[in-house]
């Protein structure tokens, strides 16, 4: 009898052991869930307002910068604002919406010439030429893969979520958290130099058809 009560004492604490561990491998997964949900949401945010929502331009129609009010009200929860505040400042891309049209010579260039605004379409050749323009700058970031056509193909798109999704499903060591907010302002570069390079390859309106 006294061993049949000490297997039962035994087995009765071996199961509550078990469990406990069971449910905290439970919850440390879920956290783990979470965390990495939120990161993507961070990045995609953040990706959103460099290559669209914080985008400032001219009278001239000419993009000069980020909106430094839509990026600080936009970032507000997000793990990386400060640092992306911080590289856009020393980049010389974070400006005042009212400092816009005071500004003669544009911080950041056009891809050339916006062709939706003359009621037009981007050619195929400037598509693709600045398309990889961008997976070269994402090469020299990243290394050579073969993911980064689709990320820049997500990003031309607009469809920010993805290119995060896939950001950091592949790269999961070279965006680690605290490195993140690099990879947006050197996009941000990448998105200068090719604007620099596609206004040189297709003047005026040569890049619309």
């Amino acid at each position: 009898m006294r061993k049949y009560k000490l297997m039962t004492i035994l087995m009765i604490t071996m199961t509550l052991l078990f469990s406990g561990v069971s449910s905290s491998y439970a919850i440390s997964t879920v956290e783990s869930m979470n965390q990495e949900q939120k990161l993507e949401n961070d990045l995609a945010e953040a990706l959103e307002l460099i290559f669209d929502k914080a985008v400032l331009k001219n009278n001239k129609e000419v993009i000069v910068g980020y909106d430094r009010e839509i990026i600080e009200t936009e970032l507000k929860g997000n793990s990386m604002k400060e640092a992306i505040i911080e590289g856009l400042e020393v980049e010389n891309l974070l400006i005042s919406s009212e400092d816009v049209n005071i500004i003669s010579e544009p911080q950041i260039t056009l891809f050339a010439v916006a062709c939706e605004w003359h009621g037009k379409r981007e050619t195929m050749e400037f598509r693709a030429a600045e398309n990889e323009c961008i997976k070269e700058g994402l090469s020299s970031y990243f290394g050579i893969a073969t993911s980064l056509t689709i990320i820049v193909d997500a990003i031309r798109a607009s469809n920010f979520k993805q290119a995060a999704k896939l950001i950091l499903k592949e790269f999961p060591k070279k965006v680690a958290g605290a490195t993140l907010p690099g990879l947006v302002i050197n996009l941000s570069v990448i998105s200068v130099s090719c604007s620099t390079k596609m206004n040189k390859l297709f003047p005026g309106n040569s890049n619309c058809e």
